[in-house]
């Protein structure tokens, strides 16, 4: 790694202004914002190549585009009702339509199927999030895993927080955080279940203070409406136990909190494929948790996470994931 690559400075990518999510490889870190994918050069953090706007055309991306992955040497781009496949260079490769009566988001290819997220109105007062498996033609097959129920017109002040990294396909196997039973569940590519294992866990309570730091670190354009938005949201009495699931280099990471004095600090717990414990990691940070989560990918067991500064400029670091010694 480059020595201006690391955990204290990093390297400022002035281009970028609001960064959804990052992917990397060997060579290169691909950063989505809007409806934009900006490609740097890994180690020095040189703009190399952009691409990708909104519109209404094959190659275009609808509204904002949310995840992004990488399937087959292929990159796979999540926008709004619609899956995007484009070289490593930019060059694009294919579409797809995501519609299954309503828009599903978070998309993974699946051999011949999908797995995607999608809103379920169980009745005129409840919604639920889903976590569904598709058809080529995305019909829908079946629904792997439901979140708890809510009113409609609320918002669940930490869903957001989890939601769209709840899961993740690696080698032909669904992974799904299910925190409602404190574990991992494994499943094939037709839902049914291959196994799970227990992240043994602590739940940490949400407390007053909790609330007020979540609400203080709003983007600037809800704070306004602060005292409106509250009316809508539903407080839990515990944090999500684990907020992130990745999966690479055949270890999987699971991101979470813990109490560190008078705050929260985010932590990696690494399991093997076979869910056997090996190590925790902390990621030492002088930020709070908030209502979004800084960009981040994990690659070759190196954390590689996206930053705003004290000058409002984003920064890549990348961190090396290694046990801890206590």
């Amino acid at each position: 790694l480059c020595s201006a690559l690391s955990v204290g400075n990093g390297i400022v990518l002035k281009e970028l202004s609001n960064p959804a999510s990052i992917h990397v490889d060997d060579q290169k870190a691909f950063i989505v914002e809007g409806t934009t994918v900006y490609i740097y050069a890994l180690k020095t953090g040189a703009l190399q190549d952009v691409f990708g706007q909104k519109g209404e055309g094959p190659a275009d991306f609808s509204r904002f585009v949310g995840c992004i992955s990488e399937i087959d040497n292929q990159l796979v781009i999540n926008s709004f009702g619609k899956l995007s496949f484009f070289s490593k260079a930019g060059r694009f490769i294919k579409s797809k339509r995501t519609i299954s009566g309503i828009p599903v988001f978070n998309v993974l290819p699946i051999k011949h199927k999908y797995v995607g997220i999608t809103t379920a109105f169980k009745s005129l007062m409840t919604v639920s999030l889903n976590v569904n498996i598709y058809k080529d033609d995305f019909s829908l097959e079946r629904t792997i895993f439901r979140l708890p129920q809510m009113e409609q017109g609320k918002m669940h002040i930490l869903n957001s927080l989890f939601i769209a990294n709840s899961f993740q396909v690696y080698q032909d196997k669904i992974y799904i955080l299910n925190n409602t039973h404190d574990r991992i569940d494994i499943l094939d590519e037709n839902g049914r279940c291959l196994g799970s294992f227990l992240h043994r866990l602590k739940k940490i309570e949400f407390t007053e203070k909790h609330k007020q730091l979540f609400l203080d670190s709003m983007p600037k354009e809800y704070r306004a409406r602060r005292k409106q938005m509250i009316k809508h949201l539903i407080i839990p009495k515990y944090f999500p136990i684990i907020n992130r699931i990745d999966i690479t280099g055949n270890y999987i990471y699971l991101h979470g909190w813990k109490k560190a004095k008078d705050s929260l600090s985010h932590f990696i717990r690494c399991f093997n494929l076979k869910g056997i414990f090996l190590y925790d990691f902390d990621i030492r940070s002088d930020s709070h948790f908030s209502t979004r989560q800084a960009p981040m990918a994990i690659y070759k067991q190196i954390l590689y996470l996206l930053k705003e500064n004290q000058n409002e400029n984003w920064t890549l670091h990348a961190i090396p994931l290694k046990r801890n010694e206590s």
